[in-house]
């Protein structure tokens, strides 16, 4: 396939079903970027999986400049899938190679935006990361996550469910983001005229390391954990002017 070219739906002889679309320019980060999707055959009669097996991507550069490329498999998260034993039992996301299972760069594209906060997901009972939380850094080299908030079994609104079950207790990152945007509303309260910079600034300043880290960067957990009062204090006193007598 060259550039701009594309194929969609083609089935494979296992059933599998095959799209590759190939995108120069991407309009949100002007990079090219080649996408493939496998589907499974959902054929209620006949339904089978992915097949298993090592799969090969050969890549051709019609012209090369520095030869980098990234690549990267649509995380699915560490699951518990039982005991053996006094064993836990875990099923870990798919990996390209056995080099490329490490713990870094499966921070997701949202994330990595400019003037964008990325939040880690704390365990607060436990105070660490939870295992789920997405790491950093960019692919180009970009500190994220910035900030870690509670986002594990944190108990929220249930807007699907039963009358009788409004409440629900779930666990991510999309717990943790709210927490921190709730804090960067009320910064803002106390100073409407602050920037995404200087917002994202004052929750590096005042953010506290876990346990055993010191306040440089980390690839869980970013530069530590929201400290809302003190954030909040420091949006308010930011524009405070002190005269030198």
């Amino acid at each position: 396939m060259k550039p701009r070219e594309y194929i969609e739906n083609r089935r494979l002889p296992s059933g599998v079903t095959i799209s590759i679309y190939n995108e120069l320019y991407h309009p949100t980060n002007g990079g090219n970027y080649i996408s493939i999707y496998l589907s499974p055959n959902l054929n209620e009669d006949n339904f089978r999986g992915i097949t298993p097996g090592i799969w090969k991507v050969r890549l051709q550069g019609e012209e090369v400049r520095d030869g980098r490329f990234n690549a990267w498999i649509e995380r699915d998260d560490p699951l518990e899938i039982g005991r053996e034993g006094r064993t836990r039992m875990f099923r870990f996301p798919s990996f390209f190679s056995e080099k490329t299972n490490v713990d870094s760069h499966s921070i997701t594209s949202l994330a990595c935006g400019h003037r964008v906060i990325a939040v880690a997901n704390l365990d607060d009972a436990k105070q660490r990361i939870n295992a789920s939380s997405s790491q950093g850094p960019t692919r180009d080299g970009r500190c994220k996550p910035e900030i870690a908030a509670p986002g594990t079994e944190v108990i929220a609104a249930n807007g699907f469910a039963d009358p009788d079950e409004p409440w629900i207790s779930m666990t991510g990152t999309s717990m943790a983001s709210p927490y921190v945007a709730g804090v960067v509303g009320l910064m803002l309260a106390m100073n409407h005229e602050l920037t995404a910079a200087q917002c994202l600034g004052i929750l590096q300043r005042t953010a506290r390391p876990l346990a055993g880290a010191s306040y440089q960067w980390v690839n869980d957990m970013g530069f530590g954990r929201l400290d809302p009062k003190a954030a909040i204090e420091e949006a308010k006193a930011i524009n405070t002017r002190v005269e030198l007598r």
